[in-house]
């Protein structure tokens, strides 16, 4: 996942910028938002595919 590469790269920042907040709940927050996105990303594919093989459009 690129995004995810993207989220670490701004921790990194972000931690050098703020040291006092603690790295587990940045590492967290990076790992839920990163799940987030590919899971919307897989929904998004499947209704393509849904759409595509049934006509169907799910709105």
């Amino acid at each position: 996942m690129a995004s995810s590469g993207k989220e670490i790269l701004s921790l990194i920042f972000y931690r050098i910028c703020n040291p006092k907040r603690s790295d587990y709940e940045e590492i967290t927050e990076a790992r839920a938002e990163a799940e987030r996105k590919g899971f919307e990303a897989e929904l998004k594919r499947l209704r393509t595919i849904l759409e595509y093989k049934t006509g169907y459009i799910d709105s």
